[in-house]
């Protein structure tokens, strides 16, 4: 037995057909990968980033204002392998990764490793 939020969900998808139940999934799929309602991008590019301070971070601005940035993008620019669960070659394994990285380097205090 199915309890919480889920329970309606199971309970309509078991009233529904198979073929019923693809159609609505087609449906959501056709819907979600749309690119009617993507918003554009109005500017950035890999060859004018972002600068904070000395650190450049890859960002575009979407047609509402919202600024984007990638996940390896902003890793590199703390310092960090692009992916984020990839060790640095030599790392210090007690050192959590989130502050491993170059750019955070001059901050992180011994009193801090230890803590």
């Amino acid at each position: 037995m199915n309890d919480g939020k889920a329970a309606g969900g199971y309970s309509r998808a078991a009233r529904l057909t198979a073929e019923k139940r693809s159609l609505i999934a087609r449906r959501a799929a056709v819907k979600r990968w749309s690119e009617d309602d993507l918003p554009s991008a109005v500017c950035g590019s890999p060859d004018r980033p972002l600068r904070i301070g000395d650190v450049a971070l890859q960002c575009y601005v979407l047609e509402d204002g919202i600024r984007v940035l990638s996940q390896g993008g902003f890793l590199e620019a703390m310092g960090r392998h692009p992916r984020p669960r990839t060790r640095t070659e030599g790392a210090d394994d007690e050192v959590p990764a989130m502050v491993r990285g170059v750019a955070l380097a001059p901050f992180v205090t011994d009193e801090i490793i230890e803590k």
